[in-house]
């Protein structure tokens, strides 16, 4: 009777990678936890079978309680054990976070707002790209690229109130990550967890240090008496497309962007077909191409809300062309001046003025 009794009342820390001893369904049951599920757990029993998927489902609340029950699991109510985070607690105050500061792209009002961050900060973008996927971004150009800054995918959990973190890009370092999924089922619940947990350290920064352009343009026009503002719109001349490139406070999205690759590709084949030289017109499109170096989903076939843009391409490109525009997606990445300017400064502060400095990164 003491076996089956909950000998451990501590509350429990265990992770994946655990070896416990349970007793489900009236069977030992003795194994390694291979995934900790928002209301799930995954038992891998031993011996495991090769090739075979034995993996034991059970319950998370039955799980808990019959770990209790067996007093070789004590190691995982150790309260040194770093605590289990509940990814679905993260997720949650990711959506409220979102639903303060871009109410608009949740009620699909809005498909796209943009974010300033004054002098110091790249503007943020959240857009709707799908859906129930939106995309969390920013850019900054280098050598002609729009880079990324970050730029993260997630999915909204409309019935849950979830946010739920997908992807995760970084151009100036090369990272590239992606939560992984199978049926439903997170296979890589730590790389999400991790995710989540930056997006909300992010979301609460926007939060604080930037203001929406469009609340920003609706506090600078109330300065204005309706005189002003009626000269305003008279004589104010309309900017340019190349202008609005440029500023940095007007970033574009990532499927604008694309838009505008694959028209400067239209027109450039359109000159070599008439041999002319590019109309003033055509040259201001030919300045809004940025490379590919940000949009590497266009060529990734499982990406089907880019299928569109990623057949014109390979219409416009020989195979070789489209093979070596896929490639820049990973070779594009350079270290932004403002970075490199930063690091001299610091290492001023210390005291070196001169000598040789190893990037190691290069290696």
């Amino acid at each position: 009777m003491s076996y089956h009794s909950e000998v451990l009342t501590e509350p429990p820390h265990y992770h994946t990678g655990d070896f416990v001893f349970i007793e489900y369904d009236q069977k030992p049951l003795y194994g390694t936890i291979e995934l900790v599920d928002a209301d799930k757990v995954y038992v891998e029993p031993y011996p495991s079978v090769s090739d075979v998927n034995t993996q034991i489902e059970i319950d998370r609340n039955e799980f808990e309680r019959c770990l209790r029950q067996d007093v070789r699991n004590s190691y995982v109510f150790d309260p040194n054990r770093a605590p289990v985070q509940d990814p679905e607690r993260i997720q949650k105050e990711n959506y409220r976070k979102l639903q303060k500061i871009a109410p608009e792209i949740l009620t699909k009002d809005a498909d796209i707002l943009h974010f300033n961050g004054g002098s110091h900060r790249y503007p943020v973008t959240i857009e709707r790209i799908d859906e129930d996927r939106i995309a969390i971004s920013s850019y900054y150009e280098q050598n002609g690229d729009s880079m990324a800054d970050p730029d993260m995918e997630f999915v909204i959990g409309t019935n849950a109130h979830t946010l739920s973190a997908r992807t995760y890009q970084q151009d100036n370092l090369g990272i590239y990550q992606e939560v992984e999924m199978e049926n439903d089922l997170v296979l890589n619940p730590e790389l999400e967890e991790e995710l989540d947990t930056f997006a909300g350290q992010w979301l609460d920064t926007i939060q604080r240090d930037y203001t929406r352009e469009d609340l920003l343009q609706d506090k600078e026009e109330s300065l204005f008496s309706p005189f002003e503002k009626i000269q305003e719109a008279e004589f104010k001349a309309e900017p340019s497309e190349e202008t609005i490139s440029k500023n940095p406070t007007n970033p574009r999205s990532a499927r604008e962007k694309c838009a505008d690759n694959l028209q400067a590709i239209r027109i450039l084949r359109s000159l070599e077909e008439e041999k002319r030289p590019a109309r003033e017109e055509e040259k201001d499109q030919l300045r809004l191409y940025t490379g590919w170096g940000a949009l590497a989903d266009v060529f990734d076939p499982s990406k089907e809300t880019w299928e569109t843009e990623r057949n014109e391409l390979k219409n416009l490109l020989s195979p070789e062309e489209y093979q070596s525009a896929m490639e820049s997606t990973l070779t594009a990445f350079y270290t932004p001046s403002v970075l490199i300017d930063a690091i001299y400064s610091k290492l001023r502060d210390f005291g070196i003025s001169a000598g040789t400095v190893l990037d190691e990164a290069v290696a």
